[in-house]
C-alpha cells in the first residue's frame, strides 16, 4: 500500500491505497471533464454561465456528485447544478468509469 521515490537529497513515501473518498473525487474529475467536453461541442464560451442537470442510476456515482456539487458547479461556472434533467436541454448519455451518466447543460 506504499510507493517510494528516493533521490540523494530526499526520499518521498506515498500512501498508494485507493480509498472510498478518493475514488468519490476522481469520480467527480471525470464528471467535470465530462461537462467541460460538453460545454465545448455546445460551443459555449468558457466565460458562459449555464445550469446543470445529473441523472444516474448509480448509487456511488450520485453519492459523489452530491457530495462534491459545489466544486462541480464551481468548475464548471454552473449557476445551478440538480439531480435529474433540465427541461428544454438536449440530454447527453456517458459511462463515468463504468457508472451511466445522463447530463443537461442550459446556457443562460
Amino acid at each position: 500500500g506504499w510507493a517510494a521515490a528516493e533521490s540523494p537529497q530526499a526520499v518521498v513515501v506515498v500512501a498508494s491505497q485507493l480509498t472510498p473518498e478518493l475514488i468519490a473525487e476522481g469520480l467527480v474529475r471525470e464528471v467535470v471533464h465530462a461537462v467541460q467536453s460538453q460545454r465545448k461541442t455546445l460551443d459555449l464560451e468558457f466565460t458562459d454561465r449555464i445550469d446543470l442537470g445529473f441523472e444516474t442510476t448509480s448509487p456511488e456515482l450520485r453519492a459523489a456528485i452530491e457530495q462534491h456539487l459545489d466544486f462541480v458547479a464551481g468548475e464548471t461556472l454552473a449557476e445551478s447544478a440538480t439531480s435529474g434533467t433540465l427541461p428544454s436541454a438536449t440530454p447527453e448519455s456517458l459511462d463515468i468509469d463504468g457508472h451511466p451518466l445522463t447530463i443537461t447543460i442550459r446556457a443562460l
